[in-house]
């Protein structure tokens, strides 16, 4: 799935027309349809303000795919718009990122080990 179908399928759950696309990131309606067709190059920046306006974060919109599509889908017919889960399509900087944190987290709480330890003597 290409990122410009993605932004139109997350679009269309959103309830969204292209124009409100348009409108809300300040371009032509022209201009937003060559996204959802990938006949642009896509900066970054214009990747976050569509992800902001379809609720999401930029990594979840290019991690998005078929397998998290059922997920979104009912979790906005339900109105939880704040909810998304990324599945297996998770790019593998997001995986790097948690391994990061599990690392950082024991360390952490190693400290907190080591500045209790000094508290008491």
């Amino acid at each position: 799935m290409t990122i410009g179908n993605k932004i139109k399928t997350l679009r269309s759950l959103k309830g969204l027309s292209q124009e409100n696309m348009a409108e809300l990131l300040e371009i032509s309606t022209t201009s937003y349809a060559k996204i959802e067709r990938d006949e642009v190059d896509i900066k970054e920046s214009r990747v976050e303000q569509i992800a902001a306006i379809l609720g999401i974060s930029a990594l979840e919109l290019r991690g998005f795919g078929e397998r998290n599509f059922y997920y979104f889908h009912a979790n906005n017919q339900n109105g939880n718009h704040g909810g998304f889960v990324v599945n297996n399509s998770v790019p593998m900087e997001f995986n790097e990122m948690r391994n990061k944190i599990e690392k950082l987290e024991i360390e952490l709480n190693y400290l907190k080990e080591i500045i209790q330890v000094t508290k008491s003597n």
